[in-house]
């Protein structure tokens, strides 16, 4: 039993965590991206607030971010009354957002991957019966994880109920993809497409990332192809999807 106590009573070195792992973690608030990649956090920060804005919009309550990494994000979208569920199979990121960013106990967060992901009733943050969150937001999530696996996050996010899901990615093809890199599939509005009808959802409208904001466009500009991605530096999309 002392043996237990004492390992219960190691606490995690996060800021050092976050520094090894700078490449694939960050927290957007912390000072050390803010002094050392403030164009990434400015970016990253856009398309949360995007995402919460449009949860506005629907007039959304309970919301599932998946992956939420640190939970920065997860902190944005619960804005004043929202509730939401972070989800990462990351242990540690999952430990840092529940001491980071519990919003007064509006975020709660649960490791898990999320192509298995089944919600435990007490992780429902809402006395709503049955419980249920009504949107999924999934940024900068696909392109981290394989074809197969982005198809089985669509299917799972459709299958747990949610109306509505908000999605950003690179628009840019092969451009992000290196050898080791963390991109590790191309990703793109036509195969986005595909994925969400295959799954379930219906595209409902897009978005691409300019460096000051973001730009409507609407599906028949992306049918009749009037997305000029050489008008943009470092495309970012986000799309809203509903469930079909």
């Amino acid at each position: 039993m002392a043996k237990l106590k004492q390992m219960d009573a190691v606490k995690i070195d996060f800021d050092g965590w976050l520094k090894k792992n700078d490449e694939e973690r960050m927290d957007a608030n912390h000072p050390y991206f803010q002094e050392t990649r403030p164009e990434c956090v400015r970016r990253h920060l856009s398309r949360y607030r995007q995402a919460a804005n449009i949860l506005d919009d629907l007039e959304a309550c309970t919301v599932i971010d998946a992956p939420c990494g640190t939970g920065y994000g997860s902190e944005i979208l619960a804005g004043k009354d929202r509730y939401v569920l972070g989800v990462d199979a990351d242990g540690t990121a999952v430990e840092y957002a529940r001491e980071k960013y519990s919003c007064a106990g509006r975020a709660v967060y649960m490791r898990q991957r999320i192509e298995a992901l089944l919600i435990p009733p007490h992780f429902f943050v809402t006395s709503k019966k049955p419980p249920q969150y009504e949107v999924v937001v999934c940024i900068e999530g696909i392109e981290h994880t394989s074809n197969e696996n982005t198809s089985k996050w669509l299917k799972t996010f459709y299958n747990i109920g949610a109306q509505y899901l908000i999605m950003a990615y690179p628009e840019n093809g092969k451009s992000n993809l290196s050898e080791g890199g963390f991109h590790v599939i191309e990703t793109d509005i036509a195969r986005v497409a595909c994925w969400l009808n295959w799954n379930g959802w219906r595209l409902d409208n897009y978005w691409l990332q300019d460096r000051q904001s973001f730009v409507y466009f609407s599906l028949k500009d992306l049918i009749d192809k009037k997305l000029r991605l050489i008008d943009f530096e470092m495309p970012s999309a986000m799309i809203l999807a509903e469930r079909m």
